[in-house]
């Protein structure tokens, strides 16, 4: 228990605890890197609550969203529909450069 006990706040001389719930609260939004602050006011135990659950729902979205995108861009039937517009847009682009270099612009 003395490895906890040296991180604890010292308010006035006396050691202040802090409750299994207070201290995952404070883990979830450090380690999402959210690090609000209860400002002005602190927080209730509800909002703490609620707070902890949309940090959580938020980190999962985020993973979900980033592992859709990459599996998107891994499909081969997606790669070759990017490589048919790009070739469909150089050629574009050199019919454009005769075009021009013709005078027909």
């Amino acid at each position: 228990m003395a490895w906890c006990q040296i991180l604890q706040p010292v308010i006035e001389g006396e050691s202040t605890y802090l409750s299994i719930f207070h201290a995952f609260y404070f883990m979830t939004y450090t380690a999402t890197t959210t690090g609000f602050g209860e400002i002005p006011f602190a927080f209730s135990d509800a909002q703490r609550l609620w707070a902890i659950v949309c940090l959580y729902v938020s980190v999962v979205t985020w993973f979900y969203a980033l592992g859709s995108i990459i599996r998107l861009f891994q499909n081969v039937p997606f790669k070759r529909a990017l490589d048919d517009i790009a070739l469909r847009q150089s050629y574009w682009r050199v019919f454009l450069h005769y075009l021009w270099f013709w005078g027909y612009r």
